[in-house]
This record gives C-alpha cells, sequence and structure tokens, in this order.
C-alpha cells in the first residue's frame, strides 16, 4: 500500500498461550478452558496438536467482561 507505515498501533500482538496467561496471571488450563467454552476468541497455527494463539486485546476483552 502506497503511504502507508506499519506501526505498533496498527498491527495486533499474537501470542501463545503460556505467553498469555503470563500476562492474564491465569494459569494455561484456566486459558484453555476460556476458550473451550467460546469466551476467549482464538487462532490455530494448524491441525490437531497446532499452536493456539491469542491476541492480548482478546484477553483484556475477557477479563473485562465485554465478550462478544
Amino acid at each position: 500500500m502506497k503511504g502507508f507505515v506499519m506501526t505498533n498501533s496498527n498491527i495486533s500482538e499474537w501470542i501463545d498461550l503460556k505467553a498469555a496467561s503470563i500476562y492474564a496471571s491465569v494459569s494455561i488450563s484456566w486459558m484453555r478452558r476460556q476458550i473451550e467454552s467460546g469466551k476467549l476468541r482464538c487462532a490455530r497455527t494448524g491441525e490437531r496438536g497446532s499452536k493456539i494463539l491469542v491476541k492480548k486485546e482478546w484477553i483484556d476483552e475477557l477479563l473485562m467482561g465485554d465478550t462478544k
């Protein structure tokens, strides 16, 4: 894109469950339960056994009770 400058403000950081649990000060199993119940959105890097990634903004939404 012409004239587009990529900055931290226009990209969201993807983090794995370990980093997400540290960020939220909760256990990894608590994060997994939130994902399984549909309360926390996530992305998977592939098929079964793939890495689960979340965005910090999604964690913030969950913790603030503002999930959609």
